[in-house]
């Protein structure tokens, strides 16, 4: 894991000072050692973390003429297997790394090299003979790569992170229509960024830079098309790639922990961490004291147990006030999903330990494992029920159901499956992931702000593209290029490699991925059961009640933040004369959502933790330039 820079200069040569400058602002991802390429036309910065090939591992790597110079963040699983090919091609390596794999499988197969790469990456590569910038971003999106066109005096640069393009002197400029997605999502979907001059690179696309012309290309996406296969070959085959792909990620020259939860897919991964070695696995997980409904710790510490790990546990007594400052400029833009906060701890400790960790992000999204897969199938046989009028009693009725503001969410689901009655699933969908519903931000923002509230669902509706029945793989297709990229994967590179630490996932393998899709919906939610397939795939190799155990999930106690040690800060950033003098929202209604939590007649925390982050972010990266 590392970070990687690049600048392509117009007219002009590529300036070093700027390159090493820009380039330490990514230190935090790669503290180990640094490397440089330089000509007249382009420049190319890396920051290692040390994790394979420890002694000769450096960075750029090129193939034997120097034609061809390469930068990879991440980590490229079959590096062995396509250097042993490379080899027998006449090829010649001077590393026992996986990044050097990329030149050499450049010459022979051009851009189509991502199609043999198995792994979590982004990466550059230069053809000094076609005078061509090549940047790709693995399948799913666990690595990411943000560029801009708009470099002062002109010119190409991508980074690793906002923050070194930042430090190039790209305009700070806010997109705005990016910040009503942020509120709509928690996050804002690529191709925008918190910055109009930024852009994300997607997961799975190309680009390519060629005579100052940028072109970006699709060359993956998850496809699901159920497979004839029976219901014991497809458990039995899961059960092959789980194993598979865990294994796969394995390698390392540095010890390896995992996270581990209360659930099945984190054991799952430790299950099969175990079945592939005999020696110390360090296991972490965070507790909640006083907070019984979010803490996981005692299943977690049951499951570390049987499989024999060195298990360490976090008090989630966080310093959540000085957190969040830290937390926003790891992000480098809006991010308003709070779970951030206890991944940020959590890597924290962890790297006091090991340098790579495991965990088991994507299996939610593969399996079904949130509520809201469950609801789409209640909904759509809501629905169909022919009592039109009683419907619309319930889901006017259900707007006085009490919310808790303690975590427990059964009175805010009950009213939002109601009100979803007379929805397409598609529509209900949007409805339960969206927070500042179109409505809320019409009301939220100021005239004077010109942007498309009902814009801010596009991203969704683009992506379902026209479906109007239920089909739960078609959602889960959904949420592993929105959900799982934007979010899961997003706090996960960010709040780890805060702390040079490298998170890995092996159900966002991309061969698993492919298997799963193939897999029919019926085996993934059985009964009202989710996960099913999962759930006998491990049978064998996990203890009963994690078997049983239902899906409870990681999530702070936002509510007793807002009302305890954040106070403070709701106070200096969220008080009328604050949000009078940013000139994005209208006083009252940040009062009235404050009134609600407040009172505890709405469950407000994560549309004023949004808030508080929005506000940080542009005092500390809009209006203050980086240190």
């Amino acid at each position: 894991m590392c970070g990687i820079v690049g600048i392509v200069p117009s007219g002009s040569v590529p300036d070093r000072a700027l390159l090493e400058r820009i380039s330490s602002t990514l230190r935090h991802r790669g503290p180990d050692d640094e490397g440089y390429y330089l000509t007249r036309e382009v420049g190319l910065g890396f920051r290692r973390l040390a994790i394979i090939d420890l002694e000769t591992g450096n960075q750029p790597v090129s193939n034997e003429t120097g034609t061809v110079q390469a930068i990879l963040n991440g980590e490229i699983y079959n590096f062995r297997h396509l250097r042993r090919t490379l080899e027998e091609a006449g090829h010649s390596f001077s590393s026992r790394g996986d990044a050097e794999v990329l030149p050499h499988l450049y010459e022979e197969r051009g851009a189509e090299l991502v199609h043999d790469l198995r792994g979590m990456f982004a990466f550059a590569l230069w053809d000094a003979e076609k005078r061509e910038l090549l940047l790709a971003r693995d399948r799913l999106g666990e690595k990411p790569l943000y560029y801009t066109s708009e470099l002062p005096g002109g010119g190409f640069a991508f980074a690793s992170e906002m923050k070194a393009l930042l430090a190039a002197g790209v305009s700070r400029e806010p997109d705005r229509q990016a910040v009503v997605e942020y509120l709509y999502y928690l996050y804002i979907p690529a191709p925008r960024s918190g910055f109009a001059a930024i852009s994300k690179l997607e997961p799975g696309h190309l680009l390519r830079l060629r005579n100052g012309e940028v072109h970006v290309e699709r060359y993956w996406s998850p496809k699901f098309e159920s497979s004839d296969r029976s219901e014991q070959e497809h458990i039995a085959g899961l059960r092959e790639r789980i194993v598979d792909a865990v294994h796969s990620q394995l390698v390392s020259d540095v010890p390896l922990g995992a996270f581990l939860s209360g659930g099945i897919d984190s054991a799952s991964v430790v299950a099969a961490m175990r079945a592939a070695h005999d020696g110390p696995i360090h296991t972490f997980t965070i507790t909640f004291e006083g907070f019984e409904h979010y803490d996981e710790s005692s299943q977690a510490r049951a499951t570390a147990a049987h499989f024999g790990t060195t298990h360490h546990e976090l008090r989630a007594e966080l310093e959540v006030p000085d957190m969040l400052p830290r937390i926003v400029d790891s992000f480098d833009e809006p991010f308003g999903n709070a779970t951030a906060a206890l991944t940020w701890a959590l890597s924290a400790v962890t790297r006091e330990h090991v340098k790579v960790a495991l965990t088991g992000d994507g299996g939610d999204e593969l399996f079904f494992g949130y509520p809201r897969y469950r609801g789409l199938q209640l909904v759509d046989r809501y629905r169909r029920l022919p009592v039109g009028p009683l419907k619309a009693f319930a889901a006017a009725a259900s707007r006085a159901l009490p919310e808790s503001t303690s975590g427990r969410h059964t009175g805010r689901r009950i009213r939002e499956f109601l009100a979803a009655g007379s929805m397409l699933p598609k529509e209900a969908y949007a409805s339960w992931i969206g927070y500042f519903t179109p409505e809320m931000l019409a009301d939220l923002l100021v005239p004077e702000v010109a942007v498309d509230v009902r814009g801010a669902s596009s991203f969704l509706d683009n992506l379902f593209n026209g479906a109007e029945t239920l089909d739960l793989n078609e959602v889960s297709r959904v949420e592993l290029q929105s959900f799982l990229p934007y979010n899961v994967l997003e706090y996960a590179d960010k709040m780890s490699m805060a702390h040079g630490l490298e998170l890995r996932a092996p159900f966002v393998d991309h061969l698993l991925v492919d298997y799963v899709a193939s897999i029919p919906a019926h085996l993934k939610l059985r009964n009202g059961v989710s996960k099913w397939a999962l759930r006998q795939a491990v049978a064998r190799e996990l203890p009963p009640d994690v078997l049983r155990r239902p899906k409870r999930g990681l999530n702070p106690p936002l509510g007793a933040w807002l009302a305890g040690p954040l106070e403070p800060a709701i106070r200096q950033l969220l008080n009328p004369e604050a949000i009078r003098r940013r000139g994005l929202f209208r006083p009252e209604a940040v009062a009235r959502l404050l009134e609600e939590q407040k009172r505890g007649r709405r469950d407000r925390s994560l549309h004023i933790w949004s808030l508080l982050v929005l506000e940080l972010w542009f005092q500390r990266r809009v209006e203050v330039a980086f240190p």
